[in-house]
């Protein structure tokens, strides 16, 4: 383009506006310059380049005389067209420029009136406030935003936060509990502060992505596993390794290394394991109960209502102490720290293959041994209770050095004693009734 034809389009492109705000005057755009006024940009036509029509910038309205002047808020005026046309500003009765509703409300970092929550609106017509979106009509906060009570629109909150009990002040997916806080549901989600999310616990429910990729949501040490069946749904199970606690998180199991840096790795809760030393193990004063799959404490330690003894023992006051400790049930005896059967009493065999521990009969009771499953003394025996120990009747084979320390047979029944015998080897006897002293019926001498 020469030099004559540039300045005689220029010429004619007088940057006037038109009163009509639609109808502005064309316009020529030259590279990162215009011809329009003051206050006013060159929007290009839709097939054209440089040519467009002159528009107010959107913090100023046009005049009668085609010129752009900033909106004038709060001014005195005459006429809605003193205010501005295209400003949602109306000439109100004290002859003020105000918001041309009572639910709009003035902006002023664009110097516009916006519909404020609740105000009509339309995609294309008056804004909503900061933080709004207009919604059916209606100007209603944006998804991540919330009415708070000064009727603004404030960012959801996070966990820990003070809100309505409506929950709607709550970031997803974080409800309002019963102590208007914003938590995870508790039944079926645990909050994870490294995260800062809510993981499902064990049990619940666990998804799948569009593409059948399963969302791994749930606690630490827990997966999200499918259930086989006609309808395959997914739920939340602790790892190979790692057991379920009352509170259904995931624990390592007794025995097992754990982290001592982690305090909640072990299950104390339900197990009454503590981390000691890289293993999941039992506090001093307690050991592991197989049966129960807990720790309980051991005899003569102290207990409670939740703190049990092991197995034999039960949880007893001690006279003018304030404190409780373990002791042998009735019909056991302690041996070695240990409750013993005592005759009658049920008993095991010491059987490596079994998990039970043992309950070997009374080791001091003499020849004591688990019959059938109940502590009996041998044939020819009866138990004596002041001795607490099996004693030989009459013609039962004895120990000629089985002597107390004043020489005193010790086996055989009150009024006999261990006599050699002419058949018997080996330092064996048999219990004959001393002189002027009579066999019974039953073994004993009378």
């Amino acid at each position: 383009m020469d030099l004559l034809a540039l300045s005689f389009k220029l010429m004619i492109l007088v940057p006037i506006l038109t009163t009509n705000a639609r109808s502005h005057r064309e316009c020529y755009i030259f590279g990162n310059s215009h011809t329009c006024m003051e206050n006013a940009n060159c929007e290009a036509l839709k097939d054209a380049e440089d040519f467009g029509y002159c528009a107010c910038h959107s913090q100023f309205y046009q005049t009668a005389n085609g010129t752009c002047v900033r909106k004038q808020y709060g001014k005195s005026c005459n006429l809605n067209e003193d205010c501005g046309s295209d400003t949602n500003l109306i000439c109100d009765e004290k002859k003020i420029c105000s918001c041309n509703s009572n639910h709009s409300i003035y902006y002023d970092n664009n110097h516009e009136c916006v519909g404020n929550l609740g105000a009509s609106c339309d995609e294309y017509g008056k804004p909503c406030s900061v933080n709004a979106t207009c919604s059916n009509g209606v100007c209603k906060c944006s998804s991540e935003f919330f009415e708070n009570s000064s009727g603004e629109c404030e960012a959801k909150r996070g966990h820990g936060s003070s809100c309505k009990d409506n929950g709607d002040s709550c970031k997803p997916p974080f409800i309002c509990d019963s102590n208007f806080q914003c938590s995870c549901n508790s039944s079926t989600f645990l909050y994870d502060n490294a995260k800062d999310k809510c993981s499902r616990l064990v049990g619940a429910a666990c998804g799948q992505d569009p593409w059948n990729h399963i969302i791994q949501d749930c606690v630490t040490n827990a997966e999200c596993t499918p259930t086989t069946g006609y309808y395959i749904k997914s739920h939340c199970n602790c790892k190979s390794g790692y057991r379920m606690t009352l509170r259904k998180t995931c624990v390592v199991e007794h025995d097992n290394s754990c982290t001592n840096e982690d305090t909640q790795s072990c299950d104390e809760e339900r197990e009454g394991t503590l981390c000691i030393e890289g293993r999941c193990s039992c506090r001093a004063g307690h050991v592991f109960d197989e049966n129960r799959r807990q720790c309980v404490a051991r005899l003569h330690s102290q207990c409670n209502e939740t703190l049990f003894c092991a197995e034999d023992t039960h949880c007893e006051p001690v006279p003018k102490d304030h404190f409780k400790l373990c002791v042998c049930n009735q019909g056991l005896v302690e041996v070695d720290n240990n409750c013993h059967p005592t005759l009658g009493q049920p008993c095991d065999f010491n059987d490596v293959y079994t998990r039970k521990p043992s309950r070997i009969c009374d080791p001091l009771a003499g020849s004591l041994q688990c019959v059938n499953g109940i502590c009996q003394c041998k044939t020819m025996e009866y138990y004596d209770r002041g001795s607490q120990k099996c004693r030989g009747l009459f013609g039962s084979y004895c120990d000629l050095e089985n002597l107390d320390d004043n020489g005193k047979d010790k086996y055989c029944t009150q009024n006999a004693q261990c006599v050699v015998h002419r058949v018997l080897l080996n330092k064996q006897g048999m219990c004959t009734c001393k002189l002027d002293w009579k066999r019974t019926a039953d073994g004993f001498c009378n």
